[in-house]
Parts: C-alpha cells; structure tokens; sequence
C-alpha cells in the first residue's frame, strides 16, 4: 500500500448522520488529539532548539513514536481495524512512515551536487518528515471525526486552529 491508499481508507461511505453521532458519544479523544501533539512537542522542543545533529535526529525520533502512538489509539478508538488487515493499525501506519522516510531521505540526501557527501543536515531535515506527515494524518482524523458529533464546531475556532500551527500555544483544554 502506498501514501495514496490513505485517501481510499478515509472515503469510505458513513452511516447516516443521526447513527454516526451515537456511535462518537465520546468525542473527548478526538477533541484532545491537539493537546497530545502539544504533549509530544514539548518534549522534543528543547533538543530541536539545541540543534546538535544526533539529538536533534533523536527527537524527531521520539516525536514521531510519540504521535505514532496517538496515531494508532485513534484508529483503534474510531475506525475499523478489518481495515487494515492482514496488518495491525500500527503495523498499517508504520509502512506507510516507511515510504514517507524513504522518499524525503532520497530528495534531501542524494541530490546530484553534493554526492556522496551531502552531509548529516540534510539527514536531520528528512528525519523530520515521519513527523510531519503524522501531524497532517490526526489533524485530518480529529476533524473528520468530530464534524461526525455535537462538536463539529469546535475545529473552526481560533484557538483550534492556533494550536495546530504552534503546539505550544494550545490551550490547557478543549
């Protein structure tokens, strides 16, 4: 499955707004999903800002663990897992990571100028990407499944939207 396959397991057809409402009675994960992130990105924040090459590619690291992490407590919360089978929810996301990896190490490590050292810099700048792309992926899920509850407005508020574009902004709760 490729990058793209993420597109066709969301557009699945839904049930009928009344029976999807009764099925997210509890949208608090949903809501919170920012909230994680915010918890995630504190704990890397500081090593990023150091900028050292080693830790900084160990944070993104951790990052990535951490929001994978969430990743997969969504998907088990609120999607069918029949969906991912012969995989688990992880193992789905994982292999999705791996070609997000692959290809942002291709483009930032192996352009024609600099070969074969094109130095750890841009090895720190593709480390971040699996991060990136799992940020996109629980927006899109806390805001699909909350326009299916009584919260659907909750995402077009600015605080919402503030915390997405800086996690340390967020407020203490949604």
């Amino acid at each position: 499955m490729g990058i793209f396959s993420l597109g066709l397991f969301f557009s699945t057809p839904v049930w009928a707004a009344s029976e999807v409402k009764s099925a997210y009675k509890d949208p608090a994960l949903a809501r919170n999903i920012p909230l994680l992130r915010k918890a995630c990105y504190l704990k890397a924040a500081p090593i990023w800002e150091d900028g050292a090459t080693g830790p900084v590619i160990q944070a993104n690291q951790a990052y990535r663990d951490c929001l994978l992490d969430i990743s997969v407590n969504v998907l088990n919360q609120y999607y069918s897992i029949e969906m991912f089978k012969p995989l688990s929810p992880r193992q789905f996301l994982e292999k999705q990571l791996e070609s997000v990896s692959s290809l942002a190490y291709t483009v930032q490590t192996n352009l024609k100028v600099c070969l074969p050292n094109c130095g750890t810099m841009w090895q720190m700048i593709a480390s971040g990407h699996e991060g990136a792309f799992l940020e996109d992926l629980l927006r899109d899920m806390a805001e699909r499944i909350l326009l299916e509850t009584d919260e659907s407005l909750l995402t077009d508020q600015a605080n919402w939207k503030k915390c997405w574009e800086s996690p340390g902004t967020c407020p203490a709760k949604f």
